[in-house]
């Protein structure tokens, strides 16, 4: 279980040199400083999760700590990623984003991930309730993303 990707000493470097910009940048003022900080390292294993853009195979791979991070800095290169294009081509507002995102604001994400975890709670008719609180989590936030 888990995502068996080849992880060098290098890899992981460039993985904890990436962390640690995106970091610095969140606390910047500028905006986007993240994405721009992200985009200029493109550290091996998180930039080929990434580029996988296939965020429900990597909430499938969940099962831990580590995985969770993996996913959660993927579904956030995501995002980034989305807001880049929005600022240089507009989507309609009244859809979802070049991504799927659903919503513009953190509050709109964090309300509508609230709202799929309560509808949830018991499982689905498809879908069992997870067991495992690392996969619940990243379930909740990838629903987020689309959930109205």
């Amino acid at each position: 279980m888990g995502l068996n990707l080849p992880v060098s000493e290098k890899d992981f470097q460039h993985q904890n040199q990436a962390r640690t910009t995106i970091q610095a940048a969140a606390r910047s003022p500028a905006k986007n400083a993240g994405w721009t900080a992200y985009a200029a390292l493109r550290p091996p294993v998180c930039w080929a999760l990434y580029l996988m853009k296939d965020l429900a195979k990597l909430e499938d791979e969940v099962h831990n700590e580590e995985t969770f991070i993996l996913f959660l800095e993927a579904l956030a290169a995501d995002r980034l990623d989305e807001e880049e294009h929005e600022k240089a081509s507009p989507s309609n507002p009244y859809g979802r984003g070049r991504n799927g995102w659903e919503h513009e604001t953190i509050g709109q994400y964090l309300d509508a991930s609230a709202a799929w975890a309560n509808s949830s709670i018991n499982g689905l008719p498809l879908m069992p309730k997870e067991v495992n609180p690392w996969k619940r989590m990243a379930q909740i936030l990838h629903a987020g993303k689309i959930y109205e």
